[in-house]
């Protein structure tokens, strides 16, 4: 746009179909698609997640179909090595951070995220774990999967040791002292604690926590952003702890997130003058629509990507603290947990009724080849529903094949 291009690596948001006429025959067209960096959208915002999740479903396609030559083609290992040159590339930033401009990512309007948004670093996180395993091992990759590698673990300890918020953290920055000139400060950050917005002490209930929307130097956003929380429990960006202390916030807070119409895609919503300065007046983000606190249902089915990873990690953790033979079955377990979910009931041994020493191995064998409504009833039983919470929204194991794999697997 006006003489000047992005960095090579950024991936088109959107494709417009448009129809040429052909040089060949005087009255004969084709179509082509003109891709849309952002010189064409609204407010010319380059789409810096559309390539962290280009690279986030190739590996998903991969896994699920068990067609792994897409991603092994020379175009497509080429187009991920120019993605990660982009969001790896060295900068002013002091940060482990992507820094964004405002309407980056699925908030593509401006709403005050711009920075070192949760939702582009969670998606950023993800898409480094994805390239790392599909990366081939080539000569002018080492350094790619080297800078990789230190991204990976400098990104995961500031989100989870400056973004997360809880009674507890919240109690230490109330204490801050500020204008801390040292290496080793505790503020490192110079937060103020008379930015802590009266909204939070409020929402923050006693027992649960999440991931604060932005952080910035004397800046925190401590808006609860959806996708950015769920997303980080899927990546295993938070932690196990972290994750289910999201959980547990969404719950305590079931009426204020989810409401009628699940689920909100932020909270709260921006309002009167605050309205006005961050989003520009934006008559479409008014407060508790679209981008401002509106509903977006489609943020359910990573929501239900969320539960069903705890419940399996929830199964085997009580599964290994039976398990008389400890960590070592830990593998075995999970490949056990899996035909359970899928409802892939092996046959039972043929053990001899009448022998009484096999009586103990019968028991565990009828505990281990579940049927399919002793496994809704055992799954169901290890989640703690809102009371008033719509029947709709309990969730169905009982005919699911989980589609997204596990990250960290």
């Amino acid at each position: 746009m006006d003489c000047y291009s992005p960095g090579q690596g950024l991936m088109p948001a959107s494709f417009k179909v448009r129809t040429v006429p052909l040089d060949s025959e005087d009255s004969a067209t084709e179509e082509v698609l003109d891709a849309d960096f952002g010189e064409a959208a609204i407010g010319r915002v380059a789409p810096v997640d559309s390539g962290l999740w280009w690279i986030i479903l190739l590996r998903a396609y991969g896994k699920c179909s068990g067609d792994l030559s897409v991603q092994e083609r020379v175009d497509v290992q080429t187009g991920m090595k120019m993605i990660l040159r982009l969001c790896l590339a060295d900068g002013f930033d002091m940060f482990p951070t992507l820094l964004v401009t405002d309407g980056s990512c699925m908030i593509d309007r401006r709403m005050g995220i711009h920075g070192h948004p949760l939702e582009i670093e969670a998606l950023f996180y993800s898409a480094l774990l994805c390239a790392r395993e599909m990366l081939a091992p080539e000569d002018g990759s080492a350094d790619l999967i080297r800078a990789l590698n230190n991204r990976l673990v400098a990104l995961s300890f500031h989100i989870r040791e400056y973004y997360w918020i809880d009674l507890k953290k919240l109690n230490e920055i109330y204490r801050y002292t500020t204008e801390e000139y040292s290496y080793d400060a505790v503020n490192k950050f110079n937060i103020y604690p008379d930015q802590i917005p009266p909204w939070l002490v409020e929402f923050m209930p006693n027992k649960g926590g999440y991931l604060i929307g932005n952080l910035q130097p004397a800046h925190m956003d401590f808006r609860f952003f959806t996708l950015g929380n769920l997303w980080s429990i899927v990546s295993s960006l938070a932690t196990l702890d972290q994750s289910h202390a999201i959980l547990d916030l969404i719950e305590a807070k079931w009426a204020e997130l989810v409401a009628e119409m699940p689920i909100k895609i932020c909270y709260p919503a921006l309002e009167g003058q605050e309205w006005r300065i961050i989003t520009g007046s934006d008559p479409k983000n008014t407060a508790w629509s679209y981008h401002n606190g509106g509903s977006w249902p489609t943020l359910l089915w990573q929501w239900k990507q969320n539960i069903t990873l705890l419940l399996e990690q929830a199964y085997l953790e009580k599964q290994n603290r039976r398990d008389s033979l400890g960590k070592n079955r830990v593998r075995g377990k999970v490949k056990e947990f899996v035909k359970i979910f899928n409802q892939e009931v092996p046959e039972k041994p043929n053990f001899d009724l009448n022998d009484s020493q096999h009586q103990d191995s019968r028991r565990k064998e009828r505990s281990k080849f579940r049927t399919e409504d002793t496994i809704n009833e055992k799954i169901h039983s290890n989640i703690v529903y809102e009371k008033n919470m719509p029947e709709c929204f309990n969730p169905d194991f009982s005919n699911n094949k989980v589609f997204f794999v596990n990250l960290n697997q």
